[in-house]
């Protein structure tokens, strides 16, 4: 199954070149430590997460979006307005 980014999740930049390498390698060795977040049928969060799963040929861990979460919006916005970082993977 493909799944598309929710137009939220495309507010953050895609990881690209070495980050983008390092964060596969990272999850070959660790394993997916987060969920990618869904919703609406769309990825939310973990979009870099996702395509890093899906080149390594590793099944994505995947998450309904909780209402009653933190902000209760994108898990990326809480964990922005949290640390003050624009990158999400």
């Amino acid at each position: 199954m493909e799944l598309e980014l929710h137009p939220l999740c495309t507010l953050f930049p895609r990881l690209e070149g070495t980050e983008f390498d390092a964060l596969k390698a990272d999850i070959k060795t660790n394993g997916q430590l987060q969920p990618i977040v869904i919703h609406d049928g769309k990825i939310l969060d973990g979009g870099n997460r996702y395509r890093a799963c899906i080149e390594l040929g590793i099944s994505p861990l995947i998450a309904e979006r909780d209402p009653s979460s933190e902000f209760g919006v994108v898990p990326g916005a809480a964990r922005l307005c949290r640390v003050g970082s624009f990158r999400s993977n």
